[in-house]
């Protein structure tokens, strides 16, 4: 309970995902995975800080194979590269004055715009996913103060019922998107923040009925 962590670097570790069978429905699908933290406080009304802390050059290596896959196959980027926090109910996670440089995936994964499947399989630097039943109360994760740069595919993503602050955050040459909040059940504030650099890459239609790549 009320834990923190202070003045850490959590730099050059890799998390390697072995590949699915190639007879399998999810071959291809690989979820989360996190070269850098997880952070899953299980418990309600929980404080959890992290500060002063160096997230770099951690890496996911992925030996599922994107390319050419049929338009009906459902297939994930890896999400969470430097930090995956999965907060619970009540719980108030807060990130500051924190550096995410450079952590990366090397398999290009295509990014899947079909509002039926949920609209985005594209992995993140830090992503937010919070489980919560829409009926609870929410959980708050704020992140002051930090830079987000040199990653190869997504800033911050939030999903779930999270109330997200983003206060004096740069996220600079980052892939595809700077920030992005589910806006179903979760709320955000962002205040002075920077986004600069951010390219969008491939994109991958389900209409028509075949589909196409852009």
């Amino acid at each position: 309970r009320n834990c923190s962590v202070r003045n850490m670097i959590f730099n050059n570790n890799t998390t390697t995902l072995y590949q699915r069978p190639p007879e399998s429905q999810d071959a291809g699908m690989a979820g989360a995975g996190t070269g850098g933290v997880m952070i899953d406080p299980y418990l309600s009304d929980i404080e959890f800080l992290i500060s002063n802390c160096e997230f770099s050059d951690n890496f996911i290596v992925d030996h599922d194979i994107y390319e050419n896959l049929p338009g009906e196959q459902h297939y994930a980027s890896n999400k969470g590269r430097a930090l995956y926090i999965i907060p619970s109910v009540g719980n108030i996670i807060t990130i500051d004055s924190c550096l995410f440089v450079n952590n990366r995936q090397p398999n290009h994964v295509p990014e899947w715009q079909w509002w039926q499947f949920g609209g985005r399989y594209v992995g993140s630097t830090i992503e937010v996913e919070s489980n919560i039943n829409p009926d609870q109360l929410r959980s708050t994760v704020i992140f002051s103060n930090c830079e987000i740069r040199d990653n190869d595919d997504g800033g911050i993503f939030a999903s779930g019922k999270t109330n997200v602050t983003l206060e004096n955050v740069q996220i600079i040459n980052t892939g595809r998107f700077g920030i992005r909040v589910e806006a179903s059940y979760s709320s955000a504030i962002a205040k002075n923040v920077l986004i600069d650099g951010v390219i969008q890459q491939d994109n991958w239609f389900g209409f028509p009925d075949d589909g196409e790549w852009i």
